[in-house]
């Protein structure tokens, strides 16, 4: 139950934000991925980016620029909100995954503009946290039985 609580408890309203202020002085957040437009040298007369087209994107391309930056299915994409930005490619959750690797993707040229390593961009405590609430929503399962129904079995 100890457990439970303790990776429950950035979900509640009041002391969710305690936990989140105390890990944004200490660095203990997930670091996020830069999906922001590339800015050209200052004064130059290169043309506005336009917002790409969804239809338009060789998505195939995207994800294997992706999978050389070490992202593997499956994976989630995010298309730019805002002209010239890149396509966010996230690992989601499988059973038995203990990271989350992700890579911004120019849609036009398809290289890889910025990346998340899971194992060099996370702190130790950002870790920590991230496997308590996998454990907690049940990350470690298979089909639908999660980690606490063997838990549960055991424990019984």
């Amino acid at each position: 139950m100890l457990f439970l609580s303790t990776t429950g408890i950035t979900w509640s309203t009041c002391a969710g934000a305690q936990v989140s202020d105390i890990r944004a002085a200490l660095n203990w957040e997930r670091p996020q991925l830069d999906t922001a437009p590339a800015h050209e040298g200052h004064g130059g007369t290169a043309p506005a980016p336009e917002l790409v087209n969804p239809t338009s994107i060789d998505y195939n391309s995207v994800i294997a620029a992706a999978g050389r930056a070490g992202i593997s299915a499956p994976e989630e994409l995010t298309l730019p909100t805002e002209p010239g930005g890149g396509i966010a490619v996230t690992e989601i959750d499988k059973p038995y995954r203990l990271t989350t690797n992700a890579a911004t993707v120019d849609p036009t040229s398809t290289s890889v503009t910025s990346e998340i390593d899971y194992w060099r961009d996370y702190s130790v405590v950002a870790m920590l946290a991230d496997w308590g609430i996998r454990m907690h929503m049940g990350c470690c399962s298979a089909g639908s039985i999660s980690f606490f129904y063997w838990v549960s079995r055991w424990h019984c």
